[in-house]
C-alpha cells in the first residue's frame, strides 16, 4: 500500500482494531499525508500494524488527532515501523497507553527527523527509542 501525494483519510471508526488502516503488509505514508481523526474502540485508533508488516511514515505525513479507547491512539505497532524525514504522530489520544504509538513490535526512527509529541497519555508506550 502506497499513500502518497496529499491523500486525507479521516473520521474513520472501527469497532474493534484499526480506525483506519489495518496493515498486514507493507505500508508507506508520504508526500503530505494526512490521517486524522479516526477512531478505535480497542487499539490503534488510526492504523494496527501485525507481527509481519512493514509500515513507513517519511516525508511529512502526519497521524494527528486520532484516538483509541484502548492501546496506541495512532498507532498500535506489532510489527515494523519506521518514522523519519519530517513524519509526525502527534496530538493522538489513548484510553490505556502509548497516546501516540503503542509498541511491542520493532520501532525505527523518530531520532531520523520524525517526531512523535503531544500524545496522551504518553508519546510512545513502552518507551524504546535511545
Amino acid at each position: 500500500l502506497l499513500v502518497r501525494e496529499r491523500v486525507l483519510i479521516e473520521q474513520n471508526t472501527a469497532q474493534n482494531s484499526s480506525g483506519a488502516v489495518n496493515n498486514a503488509g507493507t505500508a508507506t505514508f508520504t508526500d503530505n499525508v494526512v490521517v486524522r481523526r479516526n477512531t478505535s474502540q480497542n487499539g490503534g485508533g488510526a492504523m494496527w500494524t501485525n507481527s509481519s508488516s512493514n509500515t513507513i511514515i517519511t516525508g511529512s505525513a502526519s497521524f494527528t488527532e486520532n484516538t483509541a479507547v484502548g492501546a496506541g491512539g495512532a498507532i498500535r505497532n506489532t510489527g515494523t515501523l519506521t518514522l523519519s524525514e519530517n513524519g509526525s504522530i502527534t496530538n493522538n489520544t489513548a484510553g490505556t497507553s502509548g497516546g501516540g504509538i503503542s509498541n511491542s513490535g520493532t520501532l525505527v526512527g523518530a531520532v531520523s527527523g520524525g517526531k512523535v509529541n503531544n500524545n496522551t497519555p504518553e508519546n510512545i508506550h513502552p518507551e524504546l527509542l535511545p
